[in-house]
């Protein structure tokens, strides 16, 4: 099987199981455990979308609405941004799948967050 992919791709085999597809792994074999990582991945996006860092440390990836207990109705803040133009939508989108790539293998932590700005922007909100 190997020799038929190799007909029709180039690839390089690790025989030692220490990178796929862009993801380090270190292998724990007594506590058969992997740990994944993908070193400067976050840092390098965040400067090809030249983001700034914010001024006041972000402790969740997603924002954190306040419960109204005793309402039997909780609504949900309504957004009344303006839609957002093709360019920005473009760049939004391709932020979300740099990033989602990294919250699938890596940290899922990120994935609510990304599945939600994913979601509005599909809708062109």
């Amino acid at each position: 099987m190997r020799t038929t992919i190799e007909n029709y791709y180039a690839f390089k085999v690790d025989e030692e199981a220490k990178q796929y597809v862009g993801i380090h792994l270190k292998w724990d074999y007594t506590k058969q455990t992997v740990k994944l990582s993908m070193e400067g991945y976050v840092k390098q996006a965040l400067l090809e979308f030249e983001h700034e860092a914010p001024r006041t440390p972000c402790h969740s990836p997603s924002r954190y609405t306040m419960p109204k207990y005793g309402s039997r109705v909780q609504y949900v803040k309504i957004d009344e941004t303006a839609p957002l133009n093709t360019d920005q939508t473009t760049f939004i989108q391709h932020a979300v799948g740099k990033l989602l790539y990294y919250a699938r293998a890596v940290d899922p932590t990120m994935l609510h967050a990304i599945n939600d700005i994913s979601l509005t922007v599909s809708k062109g909100i």
